[in-house]
């Protein structure tokens, strides 16, 4: 195995890599193969595909959460015969037990290949998908789980943008606003063979671009900016944008081995991630906020020792090229930082229920806020409703599974949110009413 470079100072709590393709690398020789090559890179997020049948090793997941790697379990179901909540929940429950946070359910249900064929050409498709998937979410949620909306194939044979629309438009429909305000969105990445800045700005950029028609002259969604197009129709549906994890991102294209543009352009994604947690270098080509991970495709893949289009490293943990020049690149950006900058958004923590002393956390500003003896009288029977503790400390609210906020955010630091979300954490807010009461 080659031995890469020492890490640097720099890094993106962003930063994450999607892991091997297949069910079979948990064991204890994958692991210390495998975690001091992600760590030297500063991996912060990775995806794993997981079984639906059992759980990813206990072992496995601690050697990931001692070096703060939060794994994001990606369940890919079958739709022609699908787990059901009762037989999904002791996994569910082995997971938040074991550290995990994010859980995703199916993979592209969008395509026609995802469904039998009966089930394809029924009507409703969306419709009879969240009949498959709200069971499965709210088990998650039970278990202090965050569920995930599945990835969706760019594009796909039902367009990936009218299929979010049209899920979420129902979600509302149905009335489940706590679901909506606590799962996240995933989504694909993808280069599609297009410039990283193409779809730059959304559906208000573009706005000829409509479901399965993209104008010449126009740009849509499939591209790397993706969760741009996303974020519009979370905002137009849900009033704000949701948490959004990149699960896969890279050149997916067919271009050949030989070619420079794949390594070349992962390094591009990979910098301009970098980039958007350093305050003194702000761009316009910039990673939303909401977007809490951002997990390039692929650790590595059997049999493909050669492809060096996506792979960060062969079989044999040899580095390819993405990861030379991705490391060179950081090299340099340190030294010419010298320090990391002091408003650098802090890294996620990642926490396990075995330290979890909290469910339910209210979380006050520092004292400054100018509260007055009737608001802390105010705040007493929501505190005895929803059996929280409250408290001041950002490090105890990261700890717990729900974080309720003031609904005026200005009375905290700003990041805030990003922080507890990357932790895991469930947000909600209320407002203190000063006449002595709380909703």
């Amino acid at each position: 195995m080659e031995t890469i470079t020492q890490d640097i100072p720099f890094n993106s709590n962003r930063l994450g890599l999607h892991y091997f393709p297949d069910l079979d690398h948990f064991g204890n020789k994958d692991i210390q193969r495998w975690l001091p090559l992600m760590q030297n890179l500063g991996i912060q997020w990775l995806t794993l595909q997981a079984p639906s049948n059992r759980a990813i090793p206990e072992d496995f997941l601690n050697e990931l959460r001692k070096a703060k790697i939060q794994p994001i379990i990606h369940l890919q179901l079958s739709l022609e015969n699908p787990s059901t909540a009762d037989e999904i929940s002791p996994i569910l429950s082995a997971y938040a037990h074991r550290g995990v946070r994010y859980v995703a359910f199916f993979d592209r249900p969008n395509l026609r290949a995802s469904w039998p064929k009966v089930g394809w050409t029924q009507r409703n498709l969306v419709e009879r998908f969240l009949d498959i998937y709200l069971p499965l979410a709210h088990a998650a949620m039970d278990e202090g789980l965050t569920p995930l909306f599945p990835p969706l194939q760019p594009g796909g044979d039902y367009w990936d943008t009218a299929f979010l629309r049209a899920a979420l438009e129902e979600l509302q429909n149905r009335g489940e606003g706590i679901l909506l305000e606590q799962m996240g969105l995933s989504a694909y990445s993808w280069t599609e063979n297009n410039p990283l800045d193409w779809g730059k700005g959304g559906p208000e950029s573009w706005p000829a671009s409509l479901p399965y028609s993209t104008p010449e002259g126009s740009q849509d969604q499939r591209g790397f900016r993706i969760f741009e197009w996303y974020n519009a129709i979370a905002r137009a549906v849900v009033g704000k944008e949701m948490p959004l994890l990149v699960l896969a991102a890279g050149d997916n294209s067919t271009l050949s081995v030989d070619s420079e543009d794949g390594p070349n352009r992962t390094m591009e994604m990979a910098k301009m991630l970098a980039q958007t947690v350093d305050p003194d270098t702000p761009s316009v080509n910039s990673v939303p906020e909401n977007v809490l991970a951002l997990n390039f495709w692929l650790l590595a893949g059997e049999g493909l020792d050669h492809d060096e289009q996506s792979h960060w490293f062969d079989t044999h943990g040899k580095a390819t090229k993405i990861v030379s020049e991705w490391q060179a690149w950081k090299e340099n950006y340190s030294n010419l930082k010298h320090v990391i900058p002091q408003k650098m958004a802090p890294k996620p923590k990642v926490v396990t229920p075995a330290k979890n002393n909290f469910k339910h956390y209210l979380l006050l500003p520092k004292r400054e806020w100018g509260a007055s003896d009737k608001d802390f009288e105010a705040i007493k029977p929501f505190a005895l409703k929803h059996q929280a503790t409250v408290g001041y400390s950002v490090e105890e609210a990261e700890q717990a599974n729900h974080v309720t906020l003031l609904e005026s955010e200005e009375f905290y630091f700003e990041g805030l949110i990003q922080q507890l979300r990357q932790a895991g954490c469930r947000i909600d807010k209320f407002e203190v009413n000063r006449t002595n009461t709380a909703t």
